[in-house]
Protein backbone atom coordinates (compact mmCIF):
# COMPACT_ATOMS: atom_id res chain seq x y z
CA UNK A 1 0.00 0.00 0.00
CA UNK A 2 1.11 3.54 -0.58
CA UNK A 3 -0.16 7.07 -0.27
CA UNK A 4 0.49 10.25 -2.23
CA UNK A 5 3.59 11.02 -0.16
CA UNK A 6 5.11 7.65 -1.04
CA UNK A 7 4.51 8.29 -4.73
CA UNK A 8 6.11 11.73 -4.38
CA UNK A 9 9.12 10.19 -2.55
CA UNK A 10 9.56 7.63 -5.32
CA UNK A 11 9.37 10.33 -8.00
CA UNK A 12 11.82 12.66 -6.22
CA UNK A 13 14.01 9.66 -5.45
CA UNK A 14 14.14 8.75 -9.13
CA UNK A 15 15.04 12.36 -10.02
CA UNK A 16 17.99 12.09 -7.64
CA UNK A 17 18.94 8.66 -8.97
CA UNK A 18 18.92 9.89 -12.58
CA UNK A 19 21.13 12.84 -11.65
CA UNK A 20 23.52 10.62 -9.68
CA UNK A 21 23.79 8.05 -12.49
CA UNK A 22 24.11 10.70 -15.23
CA UNK A 23 26.98 12.32 -13.29
CA UNK A 24 28.59 8.97 -12.37
CA UNK A 25 28.61 9.81 -8.67
CA UNK A 26 29.72 7.20 -6.14
CA UNK A 27 31.13 7.00 -2.63
CA UNK A 28 29.66 10.32 -1.58
CA UNK A 29 27.70 11.58 1.40
CA UNK A 30 24.04 12.17 0.59
CA UNK A 31 22.74 15.08 2.69
CA UNK A 32 19.03 15.79 3.06
CA UNK A 33 17.92 19.01 4.73
CA UNK A 34 14.47 18.95 6.28
CA UNK A 35 13.78 15.24 5.95
CA UNK A 36 10.29 15.28 7.49
CA UNK A 37 9.54 11.94 9.11
CA UNK A 38 12.18 10.12 7.02
CA UNK A 39 10.08 8.67 4.20
CA UNK A 40 12.29 10.08 1.45
CA UNK A 41 15.34 8.67 3.21
CA UNK A 42 13.85 5.18 3.33
CA UNK A 43 12.87 5.26 -0.35
CA UNK A 44 16.25 6.58 -1.48
CA UNK A 45 18.21 4.05 0.60
CA UNK A 46 16.18 1.28 -1.01
CA UNK A 47 16.73 2.71 -4.50
CA UNK A 48 20.47 3.01 -3.81
CA UNK A 49 20.52 -0.65 -2.79
CA UNK A 50 18.48 -1.87 -5.78
CA UNK A 51 20.59 0.12 -8.27
CA UNK A 52 23.90 -0.60 -6.55
CA UNK A 53 24.69 3.08 -5.95
CA UNK A 54 27.45 3.39 -3.37
CA UNK A 55 27.05 6.12 -0.78
CA UNK A 56 29.13 6.64 2.33
CA UNK A 57 26.40 8.10 4.53
CA UNK A 58 22.87 9.40 4.33
CA UNK A 59 22.88 12.52 6.52
CA UNK A 60 19.61 14.08 7.67
CA UNK A 61 19.70 17.63 9.07
CA UNK A 62 16.57 18.89 10.76
CA UNK A 63 15.09 20.40 13.91
CA UNK A 64 15.60 18.48 17.15
CA UNK A 65 12.02 17.19 17.44
CA UNK A 66 12.03 16.02 13.81
CA UNK A 67 15.39 14.28 14.20
CA UNK A 68 14.02 12.30 17.15
CA UNK A 69 11.01 11.26 15.05
CA UNK A 70 13.21 10.38 12.04
CA UNK A 71 15.48 8.22 14.20
CA UNK A 72 12.49 6.22 15.44
CA UNK A 73 10.78 5.88 12.06
CA UNK A 74 13.87 5.16 9.96
CA UNK A 75 15.09 2.61 12.53
CA UNK A 76 12.21 0.38 11.41
CA UNK A 77 14.19 -0.08 8.18
CA UNK A 78 17.88 -0.53 7.36
CA UNK A 79 19.35 2.71 8.63
CA UNK A 80 22.98 1.62 9.00
CA UNK A 81 24.16 4.45 6.72
CA UNK A 82 22.07 7.15 8.43
CA UNK A 83 23.49 10.01 10.45
CA UNK A 84 20.99 12.31 12.16
CA UNK A 85 22.14 15.89 12.82
CA UNK A 86 20.21 18.58 14.65
CA UNK A 87 20.10 21.96 12.94
CA UNK A 88 21.53 23.73 16.02
CA UNK A 89 24.68 21.59 16.03
CA UNK A 90 25.18 20.31 12.46
CA UNK A 91 28.15 22.70 12.02
CA UNK A 92 30.17 20.52 14.43
CA UNK A 93 30.00 17.54 12.06
CA UNK A 94 33.03 16.91 9.83
CA UNK A 95 31.42 16.91 6.37
CA UNK A 96 33.09 15.28 3.39
CA UNK A 97 34.12 17.46 0.46
CA UNK A 98 32.37 14.87 -1.70
CA UNK A 99 28.79 15.61 -0.66
CA UNK A 100 25.48 15.72 -2.52
CA UNK A 101 22.65 17.92 -1.22
CA UNK A 102 18.94 17.26 -1.53
CA UNK A 103 16.20 19.47 -0.16
CA UNK A 104 12.52 19.05 -0.85
CA UNK A 105 10.63 22.28 -0.06
CA UNK A 106 12.72 22.99 3.06
CA UNK A 107 14.59 26.00 1.67
CA UNK A 108 11.28 27.57 0.69
CA UNK A 109 9.95 27.07 4.24
CA UNK A 110 12.86 28.43 6.30
CA UNK A 111 13.70 32.07 6.88
CA UNK A 112 16.59 33.98 5.33
CA UNK A 113 18.76 33.58 8.44
CA UNK A 114 18.56 29.78 8.23
CA UNK A 115 19.31 29.83 4.48
CA UNK A 116 22.33 32.04 5.16
CA UNK A 117 23.48 29.63 7.89
CA UNK A 118 23.38 26.69 5.48
CA UNK A 119 25.05 28.73 2.77
CA UNK A 120 27.94 29.75 5.05
CA UNK A 121 28.41 26.43 6.84
CA UNK A 122 27.29 23.61 4.55
CA UNK A 123 27.35 24.60 0.87
CA UNK A 124 31.16 24.70 0.74
CA UNK A 125 31.10 20.89 1.04
CA UNK A 126 28.52 20.35 -1.71
CA UNK A 127 29.54 19.23 -5.20
CA UNK A 128 26.14 18.35 -6.67
CA UNK A 129 22.51 18.22 -5.66
CA UNK A 130 18.85 18.89 -6.27
CA UNK A 131 16.45 21.35 -4.69
CA UNK A 132 12.71 20.85 -5.06
CA UNK A 133 11.02 24.24 -4.80
CA UNK A 134 7.25 24.90 -4.72
CA UNK A 135 7.25 28.70 -4.89
CA UNK A 136 8.60 30.63 -7.89
CA UNK A 137 9.04 33.96 -6.05
CA UNK A 138 11.24 32.55 -3.29
CA UNK A 139 13.07 30.37 -5.83
CA UNK A 140 14.10 33.48 -7.80
CA UNK A 141 15.38 35.08 -4.58
CA UNK A 142 17.30 31.91 -3.68
CA UNK A 143 18.92 31.72 -7.12
CA UNK A 144 19.86 35.40 -7.05
CA UNK A 145 21.21 35.31 -3.48
CA UNK A 146 22.93 31.92 -3.35
CA UNK A 147 23.16 29.93 -6.53
CA UNK A 148 24.98 32.58 -8.53
CA UNK A 149 27.37 33.16 -5.60
CA UNK A 150 28.61 29.64 -4.97
CA UNK A 151 26.70 26.63 -6.21
CA UNK A 152 26.29 27.30 -9.91
CA UNK A 153 26.90 23.59 -10.59
CA UNK A 154 23.71 22.65 -8.75
CA UNK A 155 20.69 21.20 -10.46
CA UNK A 156 17.61 23.11 -9.31
CA UNK A 157 14.17 21.74 -9.98
CA UNK A 158 11.08 23.88 -9.50
CA UNK A 159 7.91 21.92 -8.85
Amino acid sequence: LCNSNTIKYIYFGLLNIKYIIDNKLENFDFIEIGGGYGGQCIILLELFKILNIKINNYILIDLNNMIKFQEKYVSLFDNSKCIFLEYNSYQNYKFSNNSYLFSCYCFNEVNEEVRENYYNNLFKFINKGIFIWPNLKTLKNFIRNYIHKKIDNQNIIYM
